[in-house]
């Protein structure tokens, strides 16, 4: 713990630039919430319970359900569609659970986790800072506590539990420290459904560093396929005991119709929106823009560097990751799902080091 706290010794209180840092975001937080939602309060746990909060709590308050949706309801729906909750991973419902063992309230329980998640994650990226002795380590945390899709680290909503657990994967491989990046890895793939994904990064760095590349292919199969394949068979394995089908999650999840898809048209459109909508100044279409731009930007700068030999492993993986975690919601369905995603694209701030 002692690296950790050792670069804010400077400060009158080792807590204080962190502190700093909540304040400013939450401020920011509800000027933006005031300004599109008219809404008055960061403080109140409400604000952050929304759209698909109410499935996470209601996991984590009565566990997993899956029934069809046109035997119970009727109507409109078809005979093929299946309802409940078992469209949502149950890592984060987990943790709101044990939580509220003491608070007896799960909004509250879900509230604090979040920024406990927030606090553990910033103390994770500024170990990962002390490694490569990174000096920018006030501007690079401010920019990341305001990244984009920040607003999904307050919300209740897995995001920040899987990146605080992806993160943990990135210390673990900087610091050659298999047990870390395999729970980073277990966690982050049983909390968020593209959590598992971070093995692609890890692997692709991997198999580029290594100067012996089937070495590199059969330890990626132990260090990083083998925790994922077991947090997923978890998942599964929970929701198979709750609902009596080991498939429930697809079969809730067929009905959004996400499929995989070449993403580069919905770029291309996103774009197209953002000048013709009748709203050009989005919150949405600016960030998913500039985060498209953003992302192959960076991608043109670290591969220069790359072939002047002028990166170092942690630059490697965050350039791999940033292109994985900016394609593969795009591949997938894009829109709001791209929109909740790219706020698992904070690992960037490693890159500006450098830029």
């Amino acid at each position: 713990m002692k690296l950790l706290f050792e670069n804010l010794k400077n400060q009158n209180d080792k807590f204080g630039f962190l502190l700093l840092l909540l304040i400013i975001s939450k401020i920011l937080l509800s000027i933006g919430l005031n300004f599109f939602d008219g809404s008055k309060s960061f403080l109140d746990e409400v604000q952050y319970s929304r759209f698909d909060s109410a499935h996470y709590l209601s996991i984590a308050e009565s566990g997993y359900e899956c029934f069809s949706c046109f035997e119970r309801f009727g109507g409109s729906w078809n005979q093929s569609d299946w309802c409940g909750n078992a469209g949502w991973f149950p890592g984060y419902p987990i943790t709101i659970k044990l939580f509220n063992f003491w608070i007896k309230d799960f909004t509250i329980s879900a509230y604090i986790l979040n920024h406990i998640f927030l606090i553990s994650s910033i103390f994770v990226i500024i170990n990962i800072f002390e490694q490569y002795n990174i000096k920018q380590k006030s501007s690079l945390l401010l920019l990341g506590i305001v990244s984009p899709g920040f607003i999904y680290y307050y919300a209740i909503f897995p995001i920040i539990g899987t990146l605080f657990f992806i993160l943990l994967s990135f210390y673990g491989f900087v610091t050659k420290n298999n047990i870390i990046v395999a729970i980073g890895i277990f966690c982050a793939s049983i909390y968020y459904p593209t959590g598992s994904f971070i093995v692609i990064p890890l692997f692709i760095t991997n198999f580029i560093l290594s100067d012996q590349k089937y070495k590199a292919l059969f330890v990626s199969l132990y260090q990083y396929i083998i925790p994922s394949v077991l947090g997923l068979l978890v998942v599964f394995l929970m929701m198979y005991i709750e609902t009596g089908y080991f498939d429930a999650y697809f079969k809730v999840s067929q009905k959004y119709n996400n499929h995989w898809h070449l993403p580069f048209a919905k770029m291309f459109n996103q774009m197209i929106v953002l000048l013709e909508n009748n709203k050009p100044f989005e919150t949405r279409n600016i960030q998913s823009t500039l985060c498209i731009f953003g992302v192959l930007i960076i991608f043109l700068i670290n591969a220069r560097r790359y072939y002047l030999s002028q990166i170092n492993d942690l630059e490697i993986l965050s350039t791999v990751y940033i292109l994985v975690y900016l394609f593969i919601p795009w591949s997938l369905a894009g829109d709001f799902s791209s929109y909740r995603s790219e706020a698992l694209l904070l690992p960037f701030i490693f890159l500006f080091s450098k830029l």
